[in-house]
C-alpha cells in the first residue's frame, strides 16, 4: 500500500522543497524475506532518545526541574531507545525475518557502533545495545543478577566528527548559513511572523527576533513533551504546531542549500557507500567487514543524510527515529542493490521505504553511488575552506603584501649599487697610476 501524506498545518508558512517532495514515495510496510535475495549488509542511523533541553531562556520556570542538567537522556528516553534496539533484533535476528541475519548472541566481528561524542547519544547507544543482544540465558550473562552486557560504543571528539557531528567546525557552512539567514526570504518570514515573534519575547525574556524565536523552540518542545504544565504559552500560543513547525523550520534552513547540505551529510553517505563496497570486497579474507554498522547521533545528522539523498520531506526526525540503509544481492547474476528504509515514528514499529529519485525499486549499488556522488565532499576539511572568492580576497591582500616587500627589498638593492658605484667612482678619482715618463723619475 501506498501512502503520500499531504496533510498540513497552517500554523507557520515555512519552507518545503516541493522538489523533492514530488519525487519522494512512502510505502508503509512490515519488511519479510524477499525471494532468494540475499541481506549483506545493513547500516542503521539513529536520533537519541527524549531528553532535557539543550539550554534555557530567561523566564523559563523549568531551568532547574532536570535533575541531570540539560542536553541529559530522560528515563522516558532510555526506554525509547532500549525499544529500538529490539525493533532491530526482531528485524535482524528474530522471527527469520531476514534468515537470521545476525547471530543471536552478540559477536564483536558483526557489529560496529559509532556514536557522537555527546552524554546522550554515547548513553542512547548502550541502550540500543541492551535491548539488541540480551545476554540472560546465554553463555555471554557474566552476572545472574544483571540482564546487561558491556559492548563497546566508538567516538571521536566533537570537533574532529565531520561523520556525525552536524556542529563540527566548518567555515564554509558557517558562511552559507550567515548569508542565509540575512536572505530576503528570511526577512520576510519574520516581517510575517512578528506577531508571533513579540508574543513569544514578552512571555521568553528574548529579543523579539527571529532567533530569540528559535531559541525558545526545544526547551518549551523538551517541556511538553514530558507533560510540564505550559498553560501560560497556551492561552497565547497554539504550542503543540507551533513548535511542530519551528522544528521543520529549523531543519530545513539548516540544510536550505545542496552545498550546505553536502558539507554536513556528505561525509556520512560516502562512508555509507564506501561501508557498502567493503562488504561486497572485504580488504582482508581473514577480517570481513561488519554485517552491521549502528550510528547513534541527532535529529539533525538525519536530516543531513536525508537530504543528501535527496529524500527529505521538510519533517524533523522524532527521538529514536531510525534511517536504515541495507545492501541486497539479488539470487542468481543481477547487480547488488540498496534499500533505504526510515523507522520515522517512536513508538511504531512501521517502516517507510524511501525511493531514490531517479533510481527503481531496488536501486544498484552502482546507480546509488552514480546519482549521489556528487553529495560527497571529496576532502571536507578542504571544502569546509571559506569561499573562493574570500581566499581571492586574501591572496590579493598577500599579494600586495608580497609585492611591497620586493619592492622596498630592490630599492634596497638599487641604494646598496648606487652608493658602491658613488664610492668606486671616487677611489678611482684618487688613485694615480705610476707614469711611464722619464721626466717623472728623480
Amino acid at each position: 500500500m501506498e501512502i503520500i501524506s499531504t496533510k498540513e498545518s497552517t500554523v507557520l508558512s515555512i519552507y518545503k522543497p516541493t522538489s523533492v517532495l514530488t519525487l519522494l514515495t512512502l510505502v508503509v510496510l512490515q519488511i519479510k524475506h524477499v525471494g532468494g535475495d540475499h541481506l549483506v549488509l545493513a547500516q542503521a542511523v539513529f536520533r537519541h532518545g527524549d531528553r532535557s533541553p539543550t539550554h534555557s531562556f530567561p523566564k523559563d520556570r523549568y531551568q532547574d526541574h532536570w535533575p541531570q542538567g540539560l542536553g541529559q537522556l530522560t528515563k522516558i528516553g532510555m526506554n525509547q531507545e532500549y525499544g529500538l534496539g529490539k525493533f532491530l533484533r526482531k528485524q535482524y535476528i528474530l522471527e527469520g525475518t531476514y534468515d537470521a541475519f545476525l547471530s543471536s548472541n552478540y559477536s564483536h566481528s558483526e557489529i560496529y557502533v559509532r556514536s557522537t561524542d555527546k552524554d546522550r547519544t554515547l548513553m542512547s547507544a548502550y541502550c540500543v545495545l541492551s535491548g539488541l543482544y540480551p545476554p540472560n540465558g546465554t553463555d555471554q550473562q557474566w552476572n545472574p543478577d544483571l540482564n546487561w552486557q558491556p559492548i563497546p560504543v566508538h567516538t571521536k571528539p566533537l570537533d574532529e566528527d565531520f561523520l556525525l557531528n552536524m556542529r563540527a567546525p566548518c567555515p564554509r557552512f558557517t558562511e552559507l548559513l550567515a548569508k542565509f539567514l540575512a536572505s530576503e526570504f528570511i526577512a520576510n518570514f519574520t516581517a510575517q511572523h512578528q506577531d508571533l515573534i513579540n508574543k513569544a519575547a514578552e512571555l521568553s525574556g528574548l529579543p523579539a527576533t527571529l532567533v530569540g524565536l528559535i531559541t525558545i523552540v526545544d526547551p518549551l518542545f523538551c517541556e511538553y513533551t514530558n507533560n510540564l504544565n505550559m498553560s501560560e504559552w497556551e492561552q497565547v500560543i497554539p504550542l503543540h504546531p507551533l513548535l511542530t513547525q519551528l522544528l521543520d523550520f529549523q531543519n530545513s534552513y539548516m540544510f536550505y542549500t545542496d552545498e550546505m547540505a553536502k558539507l554536513r551529510g556528505g561525509s556520512l553517505l560516502g562512508k555509507i557507500i564506501g561501508n557498502m563496497e567493503s562488504a561486497l570486497n572485504p580488504p582482508s579474507p581473514t577480517q570481513p567487514s561488519p554485517k552491521i554498522y549502528l550510528y547513534s547521533a541527532h535529529d539533525t545528522t538525519i536530516v543531513a543524510l536525508l537530504r543528501v539523498m535527496n529524500v527529505f520531506n521538510s519533517r524533523t526526525p522524532g527521538y529514536s527515529s531510525c534511517l536504515m540503509v541495507e545492501l541486497w544481492t539479488p539470487e542468481g547474476q543481477g547487480k547488488p542493490y540498496v534499500k533505504v528504509l526510515y523507522k520515522n515514528v517512536t513508538d511504531s514499529d512501521n517502516l517507510v521505504v524511501l525511493h531514490i529519485p531517479g533510481c527503481g525499486k531496488n536501486c544498484t549499488l552502482e546507480d546509488f553511488t552514480k546519482l549521489l556522488k556528487n553529495n560527497v565532499p571529496k576532502d571536507i576539511q578542504a571544502e569546509c575552506n571559506p569561499s573562493l572568492q574570500q581566499n581571492s580576497k586574501s591572496d590579493i591582500h598577500v599579494g600586495i603584501v608580497v609585492l611591497g616587500c620586493l619592492v622596498a627589498l630592490l630599492a634596497l638593492v638599487v641604494t646598496a649599487l648606487i652608493t658602491f658605484i658613488c664610492k668606486r667612482r671616487q677611489t678611482l678619482q684618487s688613485y694615480r697610476p705610476l707614469s711611464t715618463d722619464d721626466d717623472d723619475y728623480a
